[in-house]
């Protein structure tokens, strides 16, 4: 329903959402970067965990990750995205 509304308001319905993608957008960023990073590591040690088990190393790769400088990154990304899509829809 709001897909189909959106063309005929100009895009403007879809503005309220835009906070709720980008921040649905984030989450899903930084989940999906810290999956690769582990599957990465998994690989990377031929398809072990190594002597420490899979809870260390997770647990390493997770303390490891920079999660406010991957969620800027993927916000901004997404803001400039969606923010095109509904200057678009406006035109």
């Amino acid at each position: 329903m709001l897909g189909l509304a959106a063309p005929a308001t100009g895009g403007i319905s879809l503005a309220p959402y835009l906070s709720v993608a980008i921040a649905q957008g984030a989450v899903a960023g930084l989940s999906s970067y810290a999956i690769a990073q582990v599957t990465k590591t998994y690989l990377a040690n031929g398809a072990s965990w190594g002597p420490d088990g899979p809870k260390t190393a997770i647990a390493s790769i997770l303390n490891s990750l920079d999660e406010t400088s991957i969620l800027n990154r993927i916000k901004s990304e997404l803001s400039a995205k969606l923010l095109g899509r509904s200057r678009r829809f406006a035109q």
